[in-house]
């Protein structure tokens, strides 16, 4: 249990760290990566179970949660473990699932 609360809590500091130099956006936007290729940047303004509203720099655009892109990430903690999951949110912090 207190292994797992460890793996936990450098999980989290290692996730808040890259979101730090990987320049992650500190005026609230979020990123989204559609399955075309394309990035769109903005506020989310609401969210429903199929759509995101978001206000970007295009205007109020209507993101459907199916045209989404599955991200997967790769954590490297400094004791040298090794997580792997898939991003589900990126702004502020990474949000990742992990098996762990």
């Amino acid at each position: 249990m207190k292994n797992s609360l460890r793996i936990s809590l450098l999980a989290f500091f290692a996730v808040f760290m890259i979101a730090l130099s990987a320049g992650a956006e500190d005026d609230g936007n979020q990123r989204f990566y559609l399955k075309d290729g394309t990035t769109i940047s903005g506020k989310v303004l609401s969210e429903t179970e199929d759509v995101f509203i978001v206000q970007s720099s295009l205007g109020e655009l209507a993101i459907e949660k199916a045209n989404l892109r599955t991200r997967f990430v790769r954590l490297i903690l400094k004791d040298t473990t090794v997580l792997l999951g898939k991003l589900l949110a990126e702004n502020e912090l990474y949000v990742v699932n992990t098996s762990v």
